[in-house]
């Protein structure tokens, strides 16, 4: 766990409240094209849905997210990029989204598929944030287990990673 300042973990949730799960379509670390996050929560809380979206998400399926977000009571939104480069868009567009899920839901929780050090642009509003280091199914099941309270948190980022900061970096791309 990155940030929980709004102290969402462990999830707290009935029965009949509605999640949405929000993934990139990636090939995973086991070289399958599997959503495996949204398996794994939803096998913690049946009441789940998911939309998939582009690396570089199209305007399309912004508005698309934008219209389901209002239905769920929680978010969890999967931050994904393949490679960090001044040039490439593709974190921006999906960061372009979550800042508007976080403005109509703001019980979105944030898994940062890669490492810790990579919170580059996560908004400030985004009050949980976790780190998987990666798409591997151990890592993905593990963050569904912490975000459903079955198994604590331990670790900690081993570098102040800043999140404040992260907002100055993403204004001067």
């Amino acid at each position: 766990i990155i940030k929980d300042s709004s102290k969402l973990l462990p999830l707290r949730i009935n029965a009949s409240d509605r999640l949405l799960v929000i993934h990139p379509a990636v090939i995973d670390d086991v070289g399958e094209h599997k959503i495996r996050l949204y398996e794994y929560v939803k096998n913690k809380h049946d009441s789940t849905d998911f939309i998939s979206m582009d690396i570089k998400p199209t305007e399309e399926q912004k508005t698309s997210i934008f219209n389901a977000v209002d239905n769920y009571s929680h978010v969890i939104f999967a931050l994904y990029y393949h490679a960090y480069k001044s040039d490439d868009s593709s974190m921006l567009k999906q960061i372009e989204i979550l800042e508007g899920i976080l403005e109509k839901n703001p019980n979105t929780i944030v898994i940062l598929l890669k490492e810790p050090f990579y919170p580059l642009g996560v908004p400030k509003k985004a009050s949980t944030v976790l780190a998987t280091y990666g798409k591997k199914p151990a890592l993905l099941q593990a963050a569904v287990d912490i975000i459903f309270g079955a198994i604590k948190s331990e670790g900690s980022v081993p570098i102040n990673i800043g999140l404040e900061s992260s907002v100055l970096l993403r204004n001067n791309l």
